[in-house]
């Protein structure tokens, strides 16, 4: 009878035990996908992708000069593809001697071997001047050209335009508005 008994007790700890860690591992699981889920990270990686990390910083260098630097809340790196693609990032371009331009979005990819930036949801472009957004934004490195073929609104202290689409060159600082300009302009405004 005795054996019975210690033979019961010991199922019946094992039994608690198990379910114990079943409640654990359940846990932290729903934890896990909570945090990911609140920080706007994806549960799964894309195909091919070779890492993903959360808490990205990316610099762009040239000639020993930083051009752009990139923050955002996870990244994957595509080996196949040479690119990584980035949650929420952030692009703060450095001007020489103008200052510096923000650039954020609720997602964005980056062609690592030629530094091309490509961005889309809610882009919010930003300087010291003005304040651009759109939709989607590509940046060619190589020519410091910000362009979009989607409509844009474009607005600065003494003006406010729309156009179908935009292009805004980051060396001479200049914008061509393309496609149904429209917009007010205030008398202060110097052209």
């Amino acid at each position: 009878m005795k054996n019975n008994f210690f033979k019961n007790v010991r199922i019946m700890l094992l039994c608690c035990i198990l379910g114990i860690l079943a409640v654990v591992v359940t846990v932290f699981v729903g934890y896990r996908r909570g945090m990911n889920e609140a920080r706007g990270l994806a549960p799964s990686l894309q195909d091919g992708a070779g890492m993903a990390i959360s808490c990205v910083r990316q610099t762009a260098v040239r000639n020993g000069v930083t051009e752009w630097c990139l923050d955002a809340v996870s990244g994957e790196y595509i080996n196949a593809e040479a690119r990584a693609v980035f949650a929420a990032p952030s692009v703060t371009f450095f001007m020489e001697g103008r200052g510096k331009v923000v650039m954020t979005a609720a997602t964005g990819t980056v062609q690592t071997d030629s530094n091309n930036i490509r961005v889309s949801g809610d882009v919010i472009v930003k300087d010291q001047d003005y304040v651009l957004k759109t939709q989607t934004l590509h940046y060619d490195n190589g020519e410091h050209l910000l362009s979009t073929d989607v409509p844009v609104a474009f607005s600065g202290a003494d003006f406010d335009l729309t156009a179908d689409s935009a292009s805004l060159d980051m060396k001479s600082r200049q914008a061509v508005l393309k496609g149904n300009v429209r917009g007010t302009l205030s008398e202060s405004l110097e052209l």
